[in-house]
């Protein structure tokens, strides 16, 4: 049995290295937001550091970061919201990011690829017996939606055909 259970580690540890080679090479991300030009909405007064957050969470899951010859993934973050209001409670808290993933050359102005996405973390309200509900904190929601946010970027970033950008010296 535990030879068995070994040989199936090993094959999943072989074949998530053999996905994570597949990831296309990227020499930067940006994360911009016009989360401010929603009409009432407040995110920014509560997440003003809430690009550099996300971009630096998007690089911690990329595998393949390159100096040269990569592509440029530009994440636009469109809304912050709870719920269906773009107005944060008095803490901040938020349920809901929306989005888009561009991949662009170097120097080029139209996407390769884009992925819009949408993220909506939830507690759930069923309770069960013997069960004791936490109810998250606002930072743990942050953290979900940008830890999920840079996550769902690297695997699409994986599921992308196998390309490089043209080299920077033919250009």
């Amino acid at each position: 049995m535990m030879k068995k259970t070994m040989t199936a580690l090993g094959l999943v540890m072989a074949l998530s290295t053999t996905a994570q080679a597949a990831q296309l090479p990227v020499v930067d991300v940006v994360v911009t937001s016009e989360i401010d030009g929603i009409e009432n909405a407040n995110a920014m007064q509560y997440w003003p550091e809430i690009e550099g957050d996300l971009e630096s969470a998007i690089e911690k899951e990329l595998t393949n970061m390159v100096e040269v010859n990569g592509f440029i993934v530009d994440v636009f973050i469109q809304e912050v919201r709870l719920n269906d209001s773009p107005v944060l409670t008095d803490d901040g808290r938020f349920n809901y990011i929306a989005g888009y993933i561009d991949v662009y050359e170097k120097n080029e102005n139209v996407p390769h690829h884009t992925l819009p996405l949408i993220l909506k973390a939830y507690e759930d309200d069923t309770p069960q017996d013997g069960v004791i509900y936490v109810s998250p904190d606002v930072e743990d929601f942050y953290g979900a939606l940008l830890t999920t946010f840079a996550e769902k970027t690297a695997t699409y970033l994986d599921e992308l055909p196998e390309t490089t950008p043209a080299d920077e010296t033919s250009k």
